[in-house]
């Protein structure tokens, strides 16, 4: 595989004189930035009137600032490999989209209408690889112990994330690297 495309063969990639030769492709990007994702209860029923389960989702996707080009592009797994050689760089990272692990503040409430739904649950969304995430700067899920509404479509689908690669920061400290100032697309 090509850093940053891929490798196809066949009809439509390989020349027709050798349908078995592999040929580098490079993906056109397409901006993920019109839908959300949600997590938590499916089913609303028991949970109070105040749980964001019952109330819907209020998130608007994150938007991404269009892409400078120039920058080295790189797996989740060479980036987070590379560490601290490539901190502060541009990077074009390709993985898969997902959230990451949810952190709760631990008060205890009650509610006379259902399940009460008094503390805040949130993740960061990740770029994942094999055997390393990266959190995506701006992009997370945020609500409380009902469901989780996130600002981008976090559903494990493959996209290309453009941004700065820094240290992670103390919110999610499991998450060691970031991407600042990102840009995420899906290849077309």
């Amino acid at each position: 595989m090509l850093r940053g495309g891929v490798v196809c063969w066949g009809e439509g990639y390989s020349p027709p004189s050798d349908a078995a030769k592999p040929v580098d492709v490079l993906p056109e990007p397409t901006r993920v930035d019109a839908e959300t994702a949600v997590t938590g209860a499916a089913d609303p029923t028991g949970w109070s009137s105040s749980c964001v389960v019952q109330r819907g989702c209020t998130a608007t996707p994150a938007r991404s600032p269009r892409r400078s080009g120039g920058e080295t592009a790189l797996s989740v797994d060479d980036r987070v490999a590379a560490g601290d050689a490539r901190t502060g760089l541009r990077v074009r990272v390709f993985g898969a989209l997902g959230v990451g692990l949810f952190a709760s503040t631990l008060v205890g409430c009650t509610a006379s209408d259902g399940q009460a739904c008094c503390n805040g649950v949130g993740a960061p969304v990740l770029l994942g690889g094999a055997t390393s995430t990266i959190a995506i700067a701006g992009y997370g899920c945020n609500g409380d112990e009902s469901a989780q509404c996130c600002n981008a479509p976090a559903y494990g689908q493959a996209v290309v994330v453009v941004g700065r690669f820094v240290r992670g920061g103390p919110r999610f400290p499991w998450t060691p690297w970031r991407l600042e100032e990102p840009t995420m697309c899906t290849p077309q």
